[in-house]
């Protein structure tokens, strides 16, 4: 296996932790469909660029899965914004963990990449680690945080996200692909806004730009990082890598920026997500 694409992948996991604690500042001021909106706003700009550098390149035949991934992204995106609002990043982020074992099925069904019994190992210990993190112990019993719901769904959203991305990839290049998911995004959501409440469905409170001009830059370094591993390697193995770095990184960031609570089971967790990540990779 070439360590490019995992590479990347490591990378991009790094980057899309840091846009989860970034949008989820900005998501204390704004509503979540007007920051996913602005998010694209502040992106556009750079996958501008990146398409100027490398040129255009997006073929008619993209349309078919370029029009699904549009639906898609734009409706996980919101979703998890909202689940961001409702639960601690260090008990939402975790559950995202299922995204490579509903990857690899999408991927095996779409795309024919078949993963080892080895992989399927690994992807099973980063889930199950992933839901020791999120079960919360409490007066009341065992329970889940109320995000975690909606989380769920963005999992499986975004599973079939990826393998539609990388269908929609062969028809045109990342920088391109990107840029056009973004204006639908905009579009869908600028518009509900817009409609629904005029112009202060997309005003931006002056707490909310600093967390928001960093979310969009993070989050466009993180989507192209993760769409030039798609190049590279199995999607499946993508979203193992930026699901075990993430349920670390929601730990470190949900305790250093948010003051949340890290207990001794959820460190045990990150690590069987660790080595269910090894198997994968090897």
């Amino acid at each position: 296996m070439s360590v490019v694409g995992p590479l990347l992948a490591f990378g991009s996991a790094l980057a899309y932790a840091g846009f989860d604690a970034t949008r989820k500042q900005a998501g204390l001021h704004l509503h979540p469909l007007s920051l996913t909106a602005w998010l694209q706003v502040v992106s556009l700009p750079f996958y501008g660029a990146w398409a100027a550098v490398v040129g255009w390149h997006l073929e008619a035949t993209w349309w078919g899965a370029g029009v699904v991934s549009i639906l898609l992204q734009a409706s996980a995106n919101a979703l998890f914004l909202w689940a961001l609002v409702l639960a601690p990043l260090s008990r939402t982020v975790p559950f995202l963990a299922l995204t490579p074992v509903l990857s690899g099925l999408a991927a095996w069904a779409l795309l024919g990449e078949t993963p080892t019994p080895r992989a399927l190992a690994g992807m099973a210990l980063v889930t199950l680690g992933a839901f020791a993190l999120a079960v919360v112990r409490g007066h009341d019993g065992v329970r889940v945080e109320r995000g975690s719901v909606l989380v769920v769904i963005v999992a499986a959203l975004w599973s079939a996200g990826g393998a539609v991305d990388k269908a929609a990839l062969v028809y045109a290049h990342p920088a391109s692909h990107a840029m056009v998911v973004a204006l639908g995004t905009l579009l869908l959501f600028g518009l509900e806004r817009g409609l629904r409440k005029g112009k202060a469905g997309l005003q931006v409170p002056r707490a909310a730009w600093l967390p928001l001009l960093s979310a969009g830059l993070i989050g466009c370094l993180a989507m192209g990082l993760q769409l030039s591993a798609y190049a590279w390697t199995f999607v499946s193995t993508v979203e193992t890598i930026k699901r075990a770095v993430g349920g670390f990184a929601a730990l470190a960031l949900g305790r250093l920026a948010f003051g949340e609570t890290i207990e001794p089971r959820s460190l045990l967790a990150v690590l069987v997500m660790s080595v269910g990540t090894l198997l994968v990779l090897t």
